[in-house]
C-alpha cells in the first residue's frame, strides 16, 4: 500500500503549504488539494479491501468447485 502513504504525505505538504500561503485564495486550493490527496488515499484503502475480498472468494470458489 505504498501509494496511500504516498498520497498521505502529499496532502501533508499541501496542509504545510496552505499554512505558509501568502493569499486565503491559495490557502483554500492547497487545503483542497489536501483534501483530495486524502480522499485518494481513502479510496485506494477500500480497492484493495476489495481485491483482496474478490481474491479470498475466488480462492474458496476454486476449493469447493475444482
Amino acid at each position: 500500500m505504498r501509494k496511500v502513504s504516498e498520497y498521505r504525505e502529499h496532502a501533508d505538504d499541501c496542509r504545510k503549504l496552505a499554512g505558509r500561503a501568502a493569499s486565503p485564495s491559495h490557502r483554500d486550493m492547497l487545503l483542497n488539494m489536501s483534501a483530495t490527496w486524502d480522499s485518494l488515499a481513502e479510496d485506494r484503502i477500500k480497492s484493495v479491501a476489495r481485491q483482496e475480498r474478490i481474491a479470498n472468494l475466488e480462492t474458496v470458489a476454486r476449493r469447493k468447485f475444482g
